[in-house]
C-alpha cells in the first residue's frame, strides 16, 4: 500500500482552546467528540484507502465505508463492522500507530493505556462503536416488530452486551426471531442471551426455525434450571431434537433424561416411537389435548 504509516498522538483530535485537557480526558460527552475528530481526520481516510485496495484484490465485494461520511457510516451497523475489522487490520499492517509525546511522537509505538487526546484506549474506542453499531441493529428490530413486539425485543434484548466485532452478526440473527422465540430464550437462560453470541450461524438457523411454543417453551418445562445446557449442544444434535421429537409431549416425556443423550441417532429413534391422543374422561379434565407417548410408557 503507498500510503506511509499514520501516526495518532495526544495533541491529534485536540484543539489548543479546550481545556483543561484532562477534563477532557475524564468526561465521557468530551472524549467522544474528541474522539469522532481523530477517526474522522486521521484514521477513517486510512481504512478508506484499505478498503478499496482490498476490494481491488477481491472483485465483486460491496463497499462499505469508501465514499462515506463519518456520520453516515456511524448509522449503518454493516458500515461500522467493516471500519473495525479494518481498523484492526490496519493495526495489523502497521498503517496506524499510536504514540506518546508531542507533535510525531516520541517514536515508540503504545497498544496499552490512553490514546490520543480522547483518553480512551483502544479497547475503550472499540466499545464506543461497537455500541453504536448494536443501537442501530435493535432499532433496526424494532422497526421491523412494530408496538408491544419491539417493546418485547427491547426489553429482553438490552442486556445483551456485545464484546467483539463477530457478536454483532449474532445480534443481527436475535432480532430477526419471532419475539415469542425470544421470550422464551430470555425465561429459559434467565435473561442471560450473551450466551447465544457463541453459538455459529448453523446453531442459530435452527433456533430461527423452531417453534418457541412446541420446542423452545416444551424443552424449558421439561430441563428446567438445567435449560441452558441446550447452548452445549452441536448443531447436528439440536437440529436432530428439533426434527426427530417432532411433538412437544415427545420432549416432555423425554424430560430432563434429554440432556444424558449424545447421539443425535438416538434422538430420532426415540422420535419415531408412537404416541396417541387420549380423549378426556370427564368435564374436569377441560378441552386440552393430552397425549401418551411410547417414551413415557417405557419410563
Amino acid at each position: 500500500m503507498a500510503r506511509k504509516c499514520v501516526v495518532i498522538t495526544p495533541d491529534m483530535g485536540s484543539h489548543a482552546w479546550e481545556g483543561p485537557s484532562r477534563v477532557w480526558e475524564k468526561v465521557g460527552l468530551l472524549q467522544r467528540v474528541r474522539l469522532g475528530r481523530t477517526v474522522s481526520q486521521y484514521i477513517l481516510p486510512v481504512l478508506q484507502e484499505l478498503e478499496q485496495l482490498y476490494l481491488k484484490e477481491h472483485f465483486g465485494a460491496k463497499p462499505r465505508i469508501a465514499g462515506r461520511t463519518p456520520a453516515e457510516i456511524e448509522k449503518d451497523d454493516v458500515a461500522i463492522e467493516a471500519a473495525l475489522y479494518l481498523f484492526d487490520l490496519a493495526l495489523q499492517e502497521g498503517l496506524i500507530e499510536f504514540h506518546k509525546g508531542g507533535k510525531g511522537g516520541n517514536g515508540k509505538p503504545i497498544t496499552k493505556g490512553p490514546v490520543g487526546s480522547c483518553g480512551l484506549d483502544i479497547a475503550g474506542a472499540k466499545a464506543h462503536y461497537l455500541d453504536k453499531a448494536l443501537q442501530t441493529i435493535l432499532e433496526q428490530g424494532q422497526r421491523r416488530a412494530k408496538g408491544k413486539k419491539a417493546k418485547e425485543i427491547e426489553e429482553q434484548l438490552k442486556g445483551v452486551e456485545v464484546k467483539t466485532v463477530a457478536d454483532l452478526r449474532t445480534v443481527r440473527q436475535l432480532v430477526r426471531f419471532d419475539p415469542l422465540t425470544v421470550s422464551e430464550l430470555h425465561k429459559g437462560l434467565k435473561g442471560r442471551l450473551e450466551g447465544l453470541l457463541h453459538q455459529d450461524q448453523t446453531y442459530l438457523d435452527i433456533l430461527h426455525k423452531c417453534s418457541p411454543i412446541k420446542f423452545l417453551r416444551a424443552l424449558r418445562y421439561a430441563l428446567g434450571k438445567n435449560f441452558a445446557e441446550i447452548l452445549k449442544w452441536e448443531p447436528d444434535f439440536i437440529a436432530a431434537v428439533a426434527e426427530g421429537l417432532d411433538h412437544n409431549a415427545k420432549i416432555m416425556a423425554l424430560g430432563p433424561e434429554l440432556l444424558s443423550i449424545k447421539d443425535p441417532e438416538v434422538i430420532r429413534a426415540f422420535g419415531k416411537w408412537p404416541m396417541k391422543e387420549v380423549k378426556p374422561k370427564g368435564p374436569k379434565e377441560g378441552k386440552k389435548k393430552k397425549y401418551v407417548t411410547r417414551i413415557g410408557q417405557v419410563k
